[in-house]
C-alpha cells in the first residue's frame, strides 16, 4: 500500500474560476519584471521614472496649448496645417487634439521603454528627448509672452 507524500502538492485548479474574478482587471498584472534577464519585452506595470516622465510629457503639453491660445490672442499664428485645422475648430478641440497627439506618442515611447532604438539607444532617453523639448517650448512661449506684454 502506498502512503501519500508529506508535500503534497494538490489544490483546487484556478482554472475553475470565470475569468472576471481575475484580479488582473482590477490592479493590474503581477509580473513587473520579466524571467530572462535579456528579454526586453512588455510590462504591466512601469517604473516610477517612465510613468513620472510621461505624466510630465501631458502636463506640459497641456500647458503648451494653453499658452499657445494665450500667444494667439496676442497675434500670433499657427504655422502647423493640422494645428492650424483645428484651432479653427475651436479651443478646446486644438487644446484636446494637441494633448491627445503628444499623449500618445509617449504612451507608446512608455510601452517600448525597455526596448532599444536602432539596437543602440534606449527609448527611455527618446522620452527624456521628447520631455526637454516640451520643456525648451514651454520656456520660449514664456519669453515670447514677456517681450510681446
Amino acid at each position: 500500500m502506498r502512503q501519500p507524500s508529506v508535500g503534497d502538492r494538490r489544490q483546487e485548479d484556478r482554472r475553475r474560476y470565470p475569468l472576471w474574478r481575475s484580479t488582473h482587471f482590477w490592479v493590474g498584472g503581477r509580473r513587473g519584471s520579466f524571467r530572462r534577464s535579456n528579454d526586453p519585452g512588455l510590462v504591466d506595470r512601469y517604473p516610477v521614472p517612465v510613468a513620472a516622465t510621461y505624466l510630465a510629457i501631458v502636463a506640459l503639453s497641456i500647458i503648451d496649448g494653453i499658452l499657445s491660445m494665450v500667444l494667439f490672442g496676442m497675434g500670433a499664428s499657427e504655422v502647423n496645417i493640422l494645428m492650424r485645422t483645428w484651432l479653427g475648430q475651436g479651443s478646446t478641440v486644438f487644446i484636446v487634439g494637441k494633448t491627445l497627439l503628444a499623449g500618445s506618442g509617449a504612451l507608446i515611447l512608455a510601452v517600448f521603454h525597455r526596448f532599444r532604438y536602432f539596437r543602440r539607444w534606449p527609448v527611455f532617453g527618446l522620452m527624456l528627448l521628447l520631455l526637454a523639448g516640451y520643456v525648451a517650448i514651454v520656456v520660449y512661449e514664456l519669453v515670447l509672452m514677456y517681450m510681446f506684454a
